[in-house]
């Protein structure tokens, strides 16, 4: 499954956590109870091969617009406050994962 089928809808889609259940609660990315998840608990969750997941956020990385603020990793551009779900949505659209 790729990313964006994971997260295909802003329902979700989360910031702050990994992953959550149904009742907010934080559970690991790859549990069954996980109903939402981050960018990078999505890429965990659909890609839990190491190789394969860092070839995957490499890939994710690559497609983050440069600007005025470089993030260190897909979690902290995933959490900021002025990423948005339509954000994250292009970037899956973009990457093709």
């Amino acid at each position: 499954m790729k990313v964006r089928e994971l997260l295909d809808s802003p329902e979700k889609w989360i910031q702050g956590e990994f992953a959550v259940d149904a009742s907010g609660h934080p559970v690991s990315e790859i549990s069954p109870t996980a109903c939402k998840w981050c960018l990078s608990g999505a890429v965990y969750h659909c890609y839990p091969s190491d190789p394969l997941c860092t070839e995957v956020r490499s890939k994710l990385k690559s497609h983050l617009s440069p600007g005025p603020n470089q993030y260190v990793n897909l979690a902290s551009w995933n959490d900021s406050p002025d990423t948005t779900w339509e954000m994250v949505k292009d970037l899956l659209d973009k990457a093709d994962v």
